[in-house]
């Protein structure tokens, strides 16, 4: 029982850092097509 329990943790814990991670690299890209859109978007206003 106690085994059962230990190998659903462990691939809790695994999925919510893959989770994470997935989070955090489409935040990346988020942040970059950010960085790349602000500046088109300040010299159309100029």
């Amino acid at each position: 029982m106690i085994f059962i329990l230990s190998q659903l943790i462990a691939v809790a814990i695994f999925l919510l850092v893959w989770k994470l991670k997935e989070l955090i690299s489409n935040q990346n890209t988020y942040m970059k097509l950010l960085k790349e859109e602000v500046p088109k978007a300040a010299k159309l206003r100029n």
